[in-house]
């Protein structure tokens, strides 16, 4: 079995302690690049978007406008994970409705990659996170359509569209 074929983090330790059915690394093995913030920038600008650098650090900001409306995303990239979120999806004020609620939950049980939640003002967000591991360009690519997909058909099914 070729190494490439196993995540490089768990291939060297399995190596080293002898439990492992590789007999040997790969020439081709090797450790995925760190993820940094100018690479996402940099993907997100190879996807037509148009990020710059957010308050906080660590994070970038850029205004998908689509038919819906525009909204309003962040990319915050930390050690582990690239957290992708639309804030705010909606504004409750810190007060929403027990209808709202049973709603989201619902909402949250059929998709596997993008799910609401409440932020610290109590508003509604939209996110996604992944782990930077082994995070691919098709991932990131997938994570923004579904919550681009996502906020759109929520927005016009709370509008009554």
């Amino acid at each position: 079995v070729c190494a490439r074929l196993v995540h490089p983090l768990l291939v060297a330790p399995l190596i080293r302690t002898r439990r492992c059915i590789l007999t040997k690394p790969c020439r081709s093995a090797r450790l995925l690049p760190m993820l940094t913030l100018q690479a996402i920038e940099e993907k997100l600008r190879a996807r037509g978007w148009d990020p710059e650098p957010a308050e906080a650090e660590g994070t970038l900001h850029a205004t998908h406008p689509t038919a819906e409306g525009s909204f309003p995303f962040y990319f915050r990239l930390s050690e582990d994970w690239l957290i992708l979120s639309i804030v705010p999806f909606m504004r409750v004020d810190g007060r929403p409705s027990l209808e709202l609620s049973r709603w989201l939950l619902r909402v949250n049980r059929d998709r596997h990659m993008a799910k609401f939640a409440y932020d610290e003002d109590g508003d509604i967000v939209l996110t996604a996170e992944l782990p930077t591991a082994s995070l691919s360009d098709e991932e990131i690519g997938l994570a923004l359509d579904e919550l681009l997909t996502m906020a759109r058909e929520q927005k016009k099914m709370l509008r009554g569209d």
